[in-house]
């Protein structure tokens, strides 16, 4: 429940940057933003960790850092972090 939280509030952070970041290009927006979604799966992560209640291992994977991301998600957030900032606020 308190990593949903987290990363709730990490998709309300990047309609927020939107606002801020709408002057420069996609590719240097959606960098941001798959950055702030691994800082935030990185932070959760580690805090669940604390208390043992992690639900995510991604150890198995090639491009993990300590288990807590996966590197090859890249496309997927970047994408994503544009998706939320388009839904975010009209232009």
């Amino acid at each position: 429940m308190l990593d949903v939280l987290i990363r709730a509030g990490s998709f309300t952070a990047i309609i927020i940057l939107g606002f801020l970041l709408k002057k420069l290009g996609v590719f240097l927006r959606g960098t941001v933003y798959a950055s702030l979604i691994f800082l935030m799966e990185y932070l959760s992560g580690s805090f669940l960790r604390l208390f043992n209640a992690c639900p995510w291992d991604y150890s198995q994977s090639r491009y993990h850092i300590n288990g807590l991301i996966r590197l090859d998600f890249f496309p997927f957030w970047f994408l994503l972090g544009l998706l939320f900032e388009r839904t975010g606020y009209k232009r």
